[in-house]
């Protein structure tokens, strides 16, 4: 999840309601915690409220979760959808946050653990000089569950991108329709599908918020769009009047 402020309150206020309205409410709770816990703006103001309470131990533990999230916003981490090259920025900014939180050792295991397991690049490298039959096995497929994934977020992306170019022609309500109700059938695809190839558990609320979030987006794109479009087509057609 991005941790930048603003797209993070409302991603996590989005999840939180819809995991409480068709589940599992457990799961929302988990998220209103793990806001509290890491977040730029949450473990700023929940640090300050303990701190004013006189539980300075547990204020400590926001303001570093909260240093976390800051190395995470500043190299945008969590929006690398498990694309090369964004992933390892990624990557990057869970490192300098843990780093910004004065946890040297968790700094160094996202490159040297996590990076070799959820990366492309990190688990393919990984297979090439591991030694071990059964861990370079076991590299490859996550290797290839990576890519998976990779391919099906890059492809649903592209697929919204297509369809806001694609409507740009069109009204701008009609167009932000249209790329909204793509956006939303993008987002539950690409949810559904890294959940299989991942063998993950498919959650309701993780799908709806998917299908909220991809929605509004691409509704907010193909309206900016066609918004654009319109007024270069009556600039246009000013300046062909005034020749």
């Amino acid at each position: 999840m991005a941790k930048l402020p603003i797209i993070h309150e409302v991603f996590t206020g989005i999840s939180f309601l819809s995991c409480y309205f068709t589940g599992p409410r457990d799961l929302a709770r988990e998220r209103g915690e793990q806001y509290l816990a890491e977040s730029v703006v949450g473990s700023l103001v929940h640090g300050a409220v303990l701190k004013a309470s006189g539980k300075h131990d547990e204020a400590r533990k926001a303001l570093k979760g909260a240093a976390r999230a800051t190395g995470q916003a500043i190299c945008l981490s969590g929006l690398d959808m498990k694309v090369p090259v964004l992933h390892e920025l990624s990557t990057a900014g869970r490192s300098l946050g843990h780093a910004m939180a004065g946890d040297m050792q968790s700094a160094s295991a996202e490159w040297t653990v996590n990076h070799r397991s959820e990366a492309v690049l990190g688990a393919l490298v990984a297979s090439c000089i591991e030694k071990n039959t059964e861990e370079r096995s076991r590299l490859l497929k996550r290797a290839r569950n990576n890519l998976g994934q990779a391919a099906v977020n890059v492809t649903t992306t592209g697929v919204v991108i297509g369809t806001t170019v694609a409507t740009g022609g069109m009204a701008v309500g009609a167009a932000a329709v249209c790329t909204g109700a793509v956006g939303a059938f993008a987002g539950v695809v690409s949810n559904v599908a890294c959940a299989k190839i991942n063998g993950d558990k498919i959650v309701p609320g993780d799908v709806l918020t998917a299908a909220i979030i991809g929605g509004a987006a691409g509704a907010a794109s193909g309206a900016a769009n066609a918004a654009r479009t319109a007024r270069a087509a009556a600039s246009a057609k000013v300046a062909a009047s005034t020749a």
